[in-house]
């Protein structure tokens, strides 16, 4: 049998001498190296923070565009299909990237990226976009007002502050679950990584499957029912993911609330272009991302709080009671009859 060797310390004094020397080298390496990968490390922040900033401009400009160049009527619709190919993107995004990285290692995924940003602006710039543009000043008064009328239209029109406080309500939700799935999962369900690959995934096909159903549904009924009813099948969801604990159950409440979210999503973009005026579009969807940007942060951050004061299965309940909260607070402010109201009287 083999017993393991146990090194002998050396003299104190040899220790020294043979050590000393080594360790300020390794020391030295050592510290190159920590400052290369900080350094490394800055440089990937400080390249995410500016495609983050650039990226914002993009939304705005979408809505722009899109209340540009589709009829009024058609809004709904073309929303509803911007929102599918959005979601299917990013639920085939990551198979595809990993697909890359196999193949042809991961800065493939950078080379791509970038061809489809440029293939983007090559796409969005044969269109033609007629549109005058909005009175502004160059005085910093003026850049103030300008910053803070979106805010102002959005929250003194009743049926847009509604809808987009139900949108922003949601999207929070969203992001305050989000994280504790991967904990639902492993701690509830008592399963791996194939089962939260699942519960994930079915969110994100519940969002293709609401924004695919919503146009159809919405066709007689006006935005706001639209919001409602998103609302009450997103909260159903959540509070059934709250009480059961079954893996088939999870997977079709996760599938319920990504359809709630679609309907609401939709809903709240089509009545946003449709209300505001279109020298005020750019400033007011502004104001929809920021405020929507804030949302998600805000449910990122409190997640983990939450599930430690509360228990996860708590939070889920929470969440689902809120939700129920706030459209009890629209049915009493629309009225029965102006709920089911067509989209002509939106």
């Amino acid at each position: 049998m083999l017993k393991r060797a146990t090194p002998k310390p050396l003299p104190s004094c040899s220790t020294a001498t043979a050590a000393g020397p080594g360790d300020r080298h390794a020391s030295r390496d050592q510290g190159e190296a920590e400052d290369l990968v900080f350094l490394r490390l800055g440089q990937l922040c400080a390249i995410f923070i500016a495609l983050s900033v650039v990226s914002s401009f993009f939304g705005p400009a979408q809505s722009v565009a899109l209340r540009t160049l589709v009829a009024k009527e058609k809004l709904l619709a073309a929303n509803a299909l911007m929102s599918q190919a959005f979601y299917a993107v990013r639920l085939l995004s990551p198979v595809v990237a990993g697909a890359l990285v196999a193949w042809l290692t991961e800065k493939s995924c950078f080379y791509f990226d970038a061809f489809s940003f440029y293939f983007s602006a090559a796409m969005i710039g044969s269109l033609l976009i007629k549109r005058d543009a909005a009175p502004g000043s160059n005085t910093v008064k003026g850049f103030l007002d300008q910053l803070t009328s979106g805010n102002r239209f959005i929250f003194t029109h009743p049926s847009l502050a509604f809808v987009i406080t139900s949108m922003v309500s949601a999207m929070f939700m969203m992001s305050c679950l989000s994280p504790l799935f991967s904990i639902y999962v492993r701690d509830i369900l008592h399963s791996g990584v194939f089962i939260y690959g699942l519960v994930s995934s079915a969110v994100g096909v519940g969002l293709i499957g609401g924004t695919a159903t919503v146009n159809r549904f919405g066709r007689e009924r006006s935005k706001k029912s639209i919001v409602l009813t998103g609302l009450i099948v997103c909260a159903a969801g959540v509070a059934l993911l709250g009480i059961f604990r079954a893996v088939p159950a999870a997977v079709s409440t996760t599938f319920t609330k990504g359809f709630g979210i679609g309907f609401v999503v939709v809903a709240a973009q089509t009545l946003m272009q449709q209300e505001t005026p279109p020298a005020m579009l750019g400033r007011v969807s502004s104001s929809f991302v920021s405020v929507f940007s804030l949302a998600q942060v805000l449910g990122l951050v409190l997640s983990g709080h939450l599930a430690v004061w509360f228990g996860i299965r708590a939070v889920f309940l929470l969440c689902a009671a809120a939700l129920a909260l706030i459209v009890t607070v629209g049915l009493i402010q629309h009225r029965p009859a102006e709920i089911s109201a067509g989209a002509e009287t939106d």
